[in-house]
């Protein structure tokens, strides 16, 4: 719906960026369209689970937005996972249909399979299918790291929440120009694509192969004129230590967010330094719940300890176990629950005064401001 409004009201208005490449918004919902068209002709409806296989490209966005508008649930699966773990998550949530070009062929051979080229397709009549905000929008799957990938499902209400909140919070607006370094496959990539649609703003994909190299991600910021940034802290900090991200270097960032592991007090004063007159804060939640809690960076912050992981977002609920520190978060974002793991959510998932929380795991304290601080896991995961 975002995204059709978004055509109508800008449709020359640029949508994506993919290196020397850019799409508008109503060549973007042509092209969603077109995979729409292209999904209900396979039989794919609401409900239905389609996995989208593919690099992040202007492709994968068009099919991931062509799934939503066909009423269907996208699973974004990185392509350069091992084949087995491919064809084991496309086994484990049903996909009707993958979207991939040669990946786990021979491991995959009763699924049907589209390829991106499709999207390339143009379909400006196709309209939005009927769905309910509790339906689900997309499956997001674990790392595994614990035993076999788990299927976290977000619905529709689930992601509309955070990205409504950080479009409201962060002030992005059209003339907006938002990095997406993350794979589609993790849970920040919503603020990045979403908030596109939502408030007409241009969508810069990041290129897989800079991602994690500093030295050019920097430069490639500063040229692509980025104004919002969102990622893992330690991209970040490689940036900052490595990729030569100094005052002046990425002049028009306005807003930078940070979310999914600890920023050093350190890390982050070399950020607000780099950085000077933009808004840093520090969001929190894991998958299941999307964004919780943030924490605005004040001017007068202490770099010698860790930011905090701040207060509740107003659509979020939170609590703490006074028995053992744990945080339990719950709301609008919260997931529907895991994909056909009636044991996992049964632990997942606790009742406390009425509502319903995931359990996080993390622990957490509060400081004399008020403010939710990180202090550990209550198990011995660890996160590299």
């Amino acid at each position: 719906e975002w995204l059709l409004r978004a055509a109508a009201a800008t449709p020359g208005a640029i949508a994506l960026e993919e290196g020397d490449r850019a799409t508008s918004f109503q060549e973007l919902a042509a092209s969603a369209g077109a995979v729409a068209a292209t999904l209900r002709a396979r039989g794919v409806g609401p409900g239905d689970r389609v996995a989208v296989v593919l690099p992040k490209t202007t492709e994968a966005v068009a099919a991931v937005f062509g799934c939503l508008l066909a009423g269907a649930v996208y699973v974004p699966i990185h392509p350069r996972w091992p084949a087995e773990r491919v064809a084991a998550v496309v086994e484990d949530c049903g996909a009707r249909v993958v979207f991939e070009e040669g990946v786990a062929q021979a491991l995959m051979p009763a699924v049907p399979r589209l390829v991106s080229a499709l999207v390339r397709g143009r379909d400006t009549s196709v309209g939005m299918s009927a769905c309910a905000t509790e339906d689900a929008a997309v499956i997001l799957f674990t790392s595994g790291s614990t035993g076999r990938p788990k299927g976290v499902v977000l619905s529709h209400r689930a992601v509309a929440a955070f990205v409504r909140w950080s479009a409201a919070e962060f002030g992005i607006a059209p003339a907006d120009r938002i990095a997406c370094p993350s794979p589609l496959g993790f849970d920040l990539s919503t603020f990045d694509l979403f908030n596109m649609a939502l408030t007409g703003a241009t969508c810069v994909l990041v290129p897989e192969n800079i991602a994690w190299m500093p030295r050019f991600l920097a430069g490639y910021t500063a040229e692509k004129r980025v104004t919002v940034w969102y990622s893992v802290p330690s991209i970040l900090a490689r940036m900052l230590r490595d990729g030569g991200m100094r005052p002046g270097t990425c002049a028009d960032l306005r807003v930078v967010l940070f979310a999914g592991e600890v920023m050093s007090g350190s890390d982050l004063a070399l950020l607000t330094a780099a950085v000077p007159g933009a808004v840093c804060a520090n969001l929190y939640g894991p998958t299941e719940t999307n964004v919780v809690t943030f924490y605005r960076v004040p001017a007068d912050f202490d770099p010698a300890a860790p930011p905090p992981i701040g207060r509740a977002c107003p659509f979020a609920e939170v609590a703490v176990d006074p028995s053992t520190g744990e945080l339990l978060a719950g709301g609008e974002s919260l997931m529907s629950g895991y994909w056909n793991r009636p044991d996992d959510n049964a632990r997942a998932f606790v009742h406390r005064d009425g509502r319903l929380y995931y359990r996080t795991g993390d622990r957490v304290q509060t400081d004399p401001s008020g403010n939710l601080v990180f202090a550990g896991r209550l198990d011995r995961q660890v996160k590299r």
